[in-house]
């Protein structure tokens, strides 16, 4: 993935990238690689974390913007 844009359609693509992420990293794939660069095994966890609670903001911006727009019909500007 290239660069995050800020729109709640990247959340099915990064649920894919988590769960390939999560299948590779139960089998400890290429983490060698990383950790032979100089990287630390925790860095991997805390990323992921960050990640996924990033993942839930964009799923409740997702839900607050659905429910608002029947809200913002009756609105008069």
């Amino acid at each position: 993935m290239c660069m995050w844009h800020n729109t709640t359609a990247i959340a099915e693509a990064r649920t894919h990238l988590d769960h390939k992420f999560g299948l590779m990293y139960v089998k400890r794939a290429f983490v060698h690689w990383y950790l032979g660069e100089g990287m630390e095994e925790g860095e991997f966890s805390e990323t992921h974390e960050n990640v996924t609670a990033l993942e839930k903001d964009y799923e409740e911006v997702g839900v607050d913007s659905v429910e608002g727009e029947g809200e913002e019909e009756g609105e008069a500007y």
